[in-house]
């Protein structure tokens, strides 16, 4: 039986979903050796899972203890900061007691540095080491069920495949705001803030999802080609680039007083290739708004012309909105409701049904990793070029010199 190793078990990522995403996939008759590894004594239950707890240092004495214990092939769930020093000690009394082989799966939370030259540090130490078909970068928002099924709407329905280029569509917009703020978060937050939180990762991919042209093949490689061409033709607009905090945000703990570190982050995107060019993408994030929402919201041009003379600058725009919370939708905006009397017709949303998600993200996660299938996870290639284009937005002269409150 494969052996599955989370290295902090005692924290929140372990005990709020990957042991929920782990009981599942029990009880759906996948089955594991676990084991969890910690410094801080467990204090979430993991009964159902029958785990196998050991305290101890990330360091040569502690990890041997995990020696003895592990006979099979094994994937190490690195539940911990991307700290290049952290993950080069793990790696390297795991080597060092012979727990690597060419079978061993090493699966990588982001965030995968704090810039580019952390994260090119990150990725040639994998190179080098010849573990980079050993590693599964995790964004987990590329696992989630509706954002998987991305590909078969565009690719797989020619009412939309015909649409999607820049002769029928006005703007893209994407979305991921939420009512809550850091939580307990704020010693990390504080050397993070929104843009690398949110943007460097989740919302690029995403992005990359919605503009990428057809892939040759259900290939990891084929993907990876053609959002790297997207990632490649990013252009930042600077003057869209607008940063916020909200009021409270100096008062949580871990938060320096003077803090000015974004938790609200707009701006505006352009591609530029034949198929977008000149099509503004616009972004926004941020914490403590009055909305719950994660969303990609296609917005096409109206009509040139129309029966309704002049007044078809009041029809509202067709949209494609594909909502990732605050639940799995995907709805169609369009016109109906004609009238025979000149009256304009009213907009009308045909949601196109919430997609099944019995599975969770954490357990695709589990079962891409179970089963070798990187389709769902950045390459390296992806993850260096999403960092260029954050630093970009991050060195931007007096960027926060405007910093708003609200």
């Amino acid at each position: 039986m494969i052996n599955f190793v989370i290295f902090g078990a005692s924290g929140d990522l372990a005990k709020n979903y990957l042991f929920p995403a782990l009981i599942n996939l029990k009880k759906s008759g996948h089955k594991f050796n676990y084991f969890g590894y910690g410094r801080s004594p467990l204090i979430s239950s993991a009964s159902n899972l029958n785990l196998h707890y050991i305290q101890g240092g990330y360091d040569l004495p502690g990890l041997s203890q995990l020696k003895p214990l592990l006979t099979s092939d094994t994937i190490f769930y690195f539940a911990l900061p991307t700290e290049l020093n952290l993950i080069k000690t793990i790696v390297s009394a795991l080597r060092s007691f012979n727990l690597i082989s060419s079978s061993t799966r090493l699966v990588i939370e982001k965030p995968f540095g704090s810039d580019y030259t952390s994260a090119k540090a990150l990725m040639d130490y994998f190179e080098s080491n010849n573990l980079t078909d050993s590693v599964f970068l995790v964004d987990h928002f590329l696992t989630k069920n509706l954002v998987k099924n991305i590909i078969s709407l565009r690719f797989a329905n020619p009412i939309f495949s015909y649409l999607w280029h820049k002769q029928f569509i006005k703007e893209i917009n994407l979305t991921a705001v939420e009512t809550k703020g850091i939580d307990a978060r704020g010693s990390y937050y504080d050397q993070t803030g929104a843009i690398r939180d949110m943007v460097q990762n989740h919302l690029l991919q995403l992005l990359t999802l919605v503009t990428m042209n057809a892939p040759a093949s259900f290939n990891h490689a084929d993907f990876v080609t053609q959002k790297l061409a997207v990632l490649q033709a990013i252009k930042i607009v600077p003057s869209s680039v607008k940063l916020g905090q909200y009021q409270s945000y100096t008062q949580e703990l871990g938060v320096d007083p003077k803090s000015l570190t974004e938790t609200f982050a707009k701006l505006k995107l352009k591609i530029n290739l034949p198929e977008w060019r000149g099509i503004p993408i616009n972004i926004i994030t941020a914490k403590k708004l009055d909305q719950n929402i994660t969303e990609i919201n296609i917005v096409f041009n109206p009509l040139d012309k129309s029966i309704w003379g002049d007044d078809r600058r009041l029809l509202v725009p067709n949209q494609l909105t594909i909502t990732l919370k605050p639940k799995n939708d995907i709805v169609l905006t369009i016109n109906s409701s004609f009238n025979p009397h000149k009256v304009l017709p009213q907009p009308l949303t045909l949601s196109l049904g919430s997609l099944d998600i019995s599975s969770s993200a954490y357990e695709n996660v589990i079962l891409d990793v179970l089963d070798n299938v990187k389709l769902n996870t950045p390459s390296f290639a992806e993850i260096l070029l999403q960092w260029q284009i954050v630093d970009q937005i991050l060195n931007l002269p007096r960027l926060r010199q405007h910093l708003f409150y609200y």
